[in-house]
Formats: structure tokens, C-alpha cells, sequence
């Protein structure tokens, strides 16, 4: 399965900054091991693996901004702390097995979906900035 979103999907996000592209693949390869696990304990196991990973990416990749002078900064963080708090009440919800009718692959494909929204909607901005 990663061979196959790799070809076909991560290709059109990458942002041209070598060290983004590998930790944004870094962490997409972990949502898709999410979709996989077999089990809640698996999968909030994988998503400790997720959230550890994207804070650090986050912090990468704010500071990457910082030193290009990108003027939209302040707002990206912002969206940075939401996705970060967006994801952090999904595992609680999982760890607290009130997962509801939304299936552990479903998840996992919405939480893809707005790392890729992400990526396309606002990294491609700093990817293109020249100061």
C-alpha cells in the first residue's frame, strides 16, 4: 500500500525542501500504518509514533520559516497548533475506546487527508517563498 500512495499521491505533495519532504513522508507512512493496525492498542500505539514525530516536524518546520523571513509565520503556526490539538482529542477519543461508528481505517484516512490538505494548501507556500 505505500508503495502504490507513494507513486501515485505523495509525488504531487512534495514541497521541493528535501528535509519537509522526507518528515512529511516520515509521518504520512505512520497514518497509513494507523489505517492497518488491527487493533485500538495498535493504533493509539502508532499515533503516540504520529503525534511524536509531527510535533517535532512542526517545530522543524516552523523554524525552516523563521529563517526564510516567510511572512505568513504566525498564521501558519496557528493552523500547526490546531491540527496538533485536532489530533491530540483523536487519540484521546481512541485511547478512551469512544471511537463511536467511525472505523480506525476512516480515521486514519481523514487524518491523512488533512496532512496532505495542509501540505498542498499552505507548505507549497513556504516552498515557493523567496525572500
Amino acid at each position: 500500500m505505500l508503495r502504490k500512495f507513494e507513486e501515485e499521491v505523495f509525488v504531487h505533495y512534495r514541497t521541493g525542501v528535501p528535509e519537509m519532504d522526507r518528515q512529511h513522508w516520515d509521518v504520512l507512512q505512520i497514518l497509513v500504518n494507523v489505517a492497518e493496525c488491527q487493533n485500538i492498542e495498535s493504533a493509539v500505539e502508532q499515533l503516540d509514533l504520529f503525534m511524536t514525530k509531527w510535533k517535532a516536524h512542526l517545530d522543524d518546520e516552523e523554524a525552516y520559516m523563521k529563517r526564510l523571513k516567510f511572512p505568513f509565520l504566525v498564521e501558519h503556526k496557528k493552523m500547526h497548533e490546531n491540527l496538533f490539538s485536532e489530533y491530540a482529542q483523536m487519540k484521546t477519543t481512541m485511547r478512551n475506546d469512544r471511537f463511536g461508528d467511525i472505523s480506525l481505517r476512516n480515521y486514519a484516512k481523514s487524518a491523512l487527508k488533512k496532512v496532505l490538505d495542509h501540505i498542498d494548501h499552505h507548505d507549497q507556500q513556504y516552498a515557493h517563498w523567496k525572500p
